[in-house]
C-alpha cells in the first residue's frame, strides 16, 4: 500500500529517523506547488525468499518485469504476511522496499517499529501488516 504524507510529517521523519529526502517523491498541484510527499524508499532489503516461499510468475509480455507471490502465509482476514530473519531486519533500517515485486509489479514497503508507531500516532487510519521473526532460519 502506498501512502503520501504532509510536508511537515516528511520533514519530521527525516529528522527523527534514518530516512532521507530521497525516500520521497513530491506530489504537486496543477500550479506546481508541493502539497505532499509519496513514500518511495530507495533502500532495498534482503530478498524475502530467504525466509519465505516466494514464487515467480511469468514475465510480463509488455515490460518483461517479474511479479512474485507468497501464498503460504495469511492472517485471519486473508491478508498475506511475511517472515523475516535477523539479517533481513537489519537491512530494513527504518524504511526499505522489498527486492521482489508483487501486485502491479510494485515492491512492498517495510518500516521499523519506531516509524510505525510514529506514523500510526499521526494517522490511526494507516494500515500496516506485521512482520514475524523467523528464528529457525539459517540466515
Amino acid at each position: 500500500m502506498e501512502y503520501a504524507v504532509s510536508v511537515e510529517i516528511k520533514n519530521e521523519l527525516c529528522e527523527k529517523f534514518d530516512i532521507t529526502d530521497e525516500d520521497f517523491i513530491p506530489v504537486k498541484t496543477k500550479r506546481g506547488e508541493i502539497f505532499a510527499y509519496q513514500i518511495a524508499p530507495k533502500r532495498v532489503m534482503r530478498p524475502l525468499s530467504e525466509a519465505n516461499r516466494v514464487r515467480e510468475l511469468f514475465p510480463c509480455k509488455h515490460c518483461g518485469g517479474i511479479q512474485h507471490r507468497i501464498h503460504e502465509y495469511k492472517n485471519e482476514k486473508g491478508e498475506h504476511y511475511f517472515y523475516v530473519t535477523e539479517k533481513m531486519l537489519e537491512s530494513i533500517g527504518d524504511l526499505a522496499r522489498t527486492f521482489e515485486k508483487f501486485h502491479c509489479y510494485l515492491p512492498e514497503y517495510m518500516v521499523s517499529r519506531r516509524v510505525y508507531e510514529y506514523l500510526i500516532n499521526k494517522n490511526p487510519r494507516m494500515r500496516f501488516r506485521p512482520l514475524f521473526l523467523k528464528k529457525d532460519a539459517k540466515n
